[in-house]
């Protein structure tokens, strides 16, 4: 019979392409991963993966072994799923968050679910977006909070589930101390981390508007971005989770009004069924539209 563990190996090479990076996304090391997936070609029987220039591919055999290995896993989960269901729901949710919810959201999330779920055992780490969903997708998280722009789709990753947590409203805001006049191109801005979605996202959002923005700052910290804005040094895409701490925001002339992000809880099938996954995220989603919506 073949091994879960290994299966889960190989599926995880297909994801990242080579030892070194699963290694990395599994806490093993690289030479533990190839004597692993070693041995899961000597219980196969057939080659399932082979060199493509500096990284590995599956081979026809090692695709369709990836594939029943995704199903094996997910159906263990909610084999899982159904064992672990109890009048409390009790259990283990290992959350991650984009930063800028660490402190806006999740100490009141802790306190909603020690009050209506106290058997929810809740750890929370931060990633951004991408690595987030990289670590749920190894089974290293349990639900990532991520975000979606307006306009410009994340990529679907098969595998995973989306519960919509709340739709949260973006403002082009003027740095402090700006005239509320003042013509965008002469502005500087700061945008979220270059390469990312964010960024693209932002420069679309000004090239709409005929403005090619001169861009000072980089950073994916919404915090940093807020205290750049309120220092008088750059204009941002702020959403209402940062514009909520009484402070007066004015939106940048002749931008968009209706703009948005999708928060949303990415999980997987089989876990996402686990009575204490779901506690999480109607709790998540709670907590975010009682402080936002």
């Amino acid at each position: 019979m073949l091994d879960v563990a290994r299966l889960q190996l190989l599926a995880e090479l297909r994801r990242y392409g080579t030892m070194g990076a699963v290694a990395l996304a599994m806490s093993y090391s690289t030479s533990a991963v190839s004597q692993q997936l070693g041995k899961l070609e000597i219980e196969a029987g057939v080659a399932l993966f082979e060199r493509a220039g500096r990284g590995l591919r599956l081979t026809p055999a090692g695709e369709r072994l990836a594939d029943e290995a995704d199903a094996v896993l997910e159906a263990l989960e909610r084999a899982e799923s159904v064992l672990a269901v109890t009048p409390d729901d009790a259990g283990e949710v290992r959350l991650g968050v984009v930063p800028t919810l660490m402190w806006t959201a999740v100490p009141q999330l802790r306190t909603l679910l020690a009050a209506e779920h106290p058997s929810v055992r809740l750890s929370v780490s931060t990633f951004e977006p991408e690595e987030g969903v990289s670590r749920l997708l190894a089974r290293r998280l349990d639900i990532m909070v991520t975000d979606e722009y307006r306009g410009l789709p994340r990529k679907r990753q098969s595998g995973l589930r989306r519960e919509p947590l709340m739709r949260d409203a973006v403002t082009a805001t003027l740095p402090r101390g700006v005239p509320a006049d003042v013509d965008p191109r002469e502005l500087d801005w700061v945008f979220e981390a270059q390469g990312s979605e964010a960024e693209r996202w932002a420069l679309s959002i000004c090239r709409e508007q005929g403005v090619e923005p001169n861009v000072r700052f980089y950073t994916p910290d919404l915090a940093l971005q807020r205290h750049l804005v309120l220092s008088g040094l750059a204009a941002a895409f702020l959403p209402s989770v940062m514009r909520s701490d009484g402070d007066e925001y004015l939106p940048v002339p002749g931008f968009p009004s209706d703009l948005e992000r999708q928060l949303y809880a990415a999980v997987r099938p089989g876990s996402g069924e686990r009575g204490a996954v779901r506690a999480t995220v109607t709790a998540l989603r709670s907590t975010l539209n009682r402080l936002f919506a």
